[in-house]
């Protein structure tokens, strides 16, 4: 179908656009990981140094084990911020699908809709309210013209999606990995 239309030199250009564009935010988290474990070393060798000054200072207060000891443990610190570091970025990265659950239970109701649960302009919840005994027997969704953005001032992710689903169909929607 694309290609009856015309449409695939379009797209295939549109496409490699938006690659290059997801291949620059990589490039750029890819050079943020050794940027950020060189700022770890550095405070990991400069904790190292204190560590083994106060052991040259302290050799006669304290027991030669001991400063062994604290110079071995200050060793490890090094490969323990870097993890430390790894995994507060992974974190925050699966958290993100979280946020924006939290943001969508926030986001306000389309006008002349009600979710169930929330209170109704007429003050009953809409929870209590039957619905007719002939409803969803059998059922048509047709979408026109949608457009849909993760929030307010960003682009649109989906943009003017029409289609048309009889009873029993399924439709599944496809994106890259993380997008919500």
């Amino acid at each position: 179908p694309l290609r009856a239309a015309g449409l695939g030199a379009e797209l295939r250009q549109h496409f490699a656009r938006l690659l290059d564009e997801s291949g620059r935010h990589a490039f750029h988290l890819g050079m943020l990981a050794p940027w950020m474990i060189l700022r770890m070393n550095a405070v990991a060798a400069v904790f190292i140094a204190a560590i083994s000054s106060s052991a040259v200072l302290l050799r006669g207060a304290l027991p030669g084990a001991a400063l062994g000891l604290g110079v071995a443990y200050s060793l490890n610190i090094m490969g323990k911020l870097q993890t430390l570091t790894r995994f507060s970025v992974e974190l925050e990265q699966l958290l993100t699908s979280a946020e924006r659950l939290d943001a969508l239970l926030d986001a306000p109701l389309a006008p002349g809709t009600s979710a169930a649960g929330r209170e109704t302009e007429g003050g009953d919840s809409a929870a209590s309210a039957e619905p007719p005994k002939d409803w969803l027997q059998a059922g048509r969704l047709d979408v026109q013209g949608l457009c849909v953005r993760y929030r307010p001032g960003l682009p649109l992710v989906l943009q003017d999606v029409s289609f048309s689903l009889e009873a029993g169909q399924k439709m599944g929607v496809v994106g890259r990995s993380g997008c919500g």
